[in-house]
């Protein structure tokens, strides 16, 4: 085997060993449950941070619970 082939062969096995099929990614895929994150607009001044219930949340460390 020529220099270039032995290249181009390890190039292609590199880039195979990290592929999975698409079926593969689903099942791995992990969402979010829809109460851990809230998106909202944000205000002119800043943004405001609610929780899933809708009450605003008065810092931002109070949203990560162990």
């Amino acid at each position: 085997m020529t220099s270039s082939r032995k290249v181009t062969a390890l190039r292609r096995a590199r880039r195979s060993r990290f592929r999975a099929s698409l079926a593969e990614a689903k099942a791995l895929a992990r969402p979010l449950a829809n109460d851990q994150i809230t998106v909202t607009a944000r205000e002119p001044y800043g943004s405001t941070i609610v929780s899933a219930s809708g009450e605003p949340v008065s810092e931002a460390n109070e949203l990560w619970q162990p």
